[in-house]
């Protein structure tokens, strides 16, 4: 399963909901070059890497898909390592990768099993920047350039299997839930 979004739709939220409706899910932890958030677990939440070891893993052809996203001043690249991902799906799990659009794409095209793809978004870009303002985690520049990027995601979310607007999360839980359920 590919679950994207734009910035502050709620994807994390509802994927981890996932995780304890479906004991049979496992989550795909990506890579990142982005600071550690407070009360981020490396190796859980994401794996934490430089850029330089985000390169060499680059070229360890160690990624199913990367990607460097909001760009100038605030990029961060992002990742999913390869063999994690074989590993779970060998032992029969079903995966749950968060990913952007980039990645998407790549997956689409590269990966040769089944994809169900997820499109979360929120219901306008305003409330899209009150969310990223009440999470306190970027900075004004950095939001603009989210709603930025968000623009331009939206403009892909018709290639995505299913598209959830998340203005009420109990009925985005419901609606993530019967998709997870129609695809296992």
């Amino acid at each position: 399963f590919v679950i994207s979004a734009t910035s502050g739709a709620g994807k994390t939220t509802l994927s981890n909901h996932l995780l304890k409706v479906f004991p049979n899910l496992v989550w795909s932890v990506s890579a990142t070059t982005r600071p550690q958030r407070k009360g981020e677990i490396d190796g859980k939440d994401y794996y934490f890497l430089t850029p330089q070891e985000f390169e060499k893993r680059i070229a360890q052809n160690a990624f199913l898909e990367y990607a460097t996203v909001y760009g100038g001043s605030s990029a961060k690249s992002y990742g999913t390592l390869r063999k994690p991902v074989e590993m779970a799906i060998s032992s029969g799990k079903s995966l749950v990768c968060e990913i952007d659009i980039q990645g998407f794409y790549l997956i689409k095209k590269n990966y040769t099993g089944k994809v169900v793809s997820i499109f979360i978004k929120a219901p306008s870009l305003e409330i899209t920047k009150e969310r990223l303002l009440k999470r306190g985690t970027n900075t004004l520049q950095e939001i603009n350039e989210r709603l930025e990027t968000a623009k331009e995601e939206l403009k892909h979310q018709n290639d995505y299997d299913y598209v959830i607007v998340n203005d009420n999360l109990e009925i985005a839980k419901k609606e993530i839930e019967e998709i997870f359920r129609k695809n296992l």
